[in-house]
């Protein structure tokens, strides 16, 4: 007898022949820039000792709100590389199929 096997699936990763892969790879490519560009900005922000970066007069406050914007887009770029990761992990399902 012979015995018949189902491909299991998934919703979010089902993808019909005419997808490219490539498509997938460019938003993962996208997405890498777009994580080093924040996270370098953010790096940036929290380091940045210039008395032109002041918002308010106390410096106490200073440190505090620049610490709290960089550490924002340091947490963004984090998300956008895991975003990429996410599409090249598509990309790489696609050409499989």
């Amino acid at each position: 007898m012979e015995e018949q096997t189902e491909r299991l699936k998934l919703p979010i990763v089902e993808t019909s022949p005419s997808t490219n892969h490539t498509w997938y790879l460019l938003i993962s490519g996208l997405f890498i820039v777009a994580a080093i560009i924040f996270a370098g900005k953010g790096w940036y922000t929290v380091y940045d000792n210039s008395y032109s970066a002041q918002i308010v007069g106390g410096d106490a406050y200073n440190f505090i709100i620049y610490a709290t914007r960089g550490t924002a887009l340091v947490c963004v770029g984090i998300v956008c590389a895991i975003l990429s990761v996410t599409f090249a992990v598509f990309a790489h399902m696609a050409r499989q199929n």
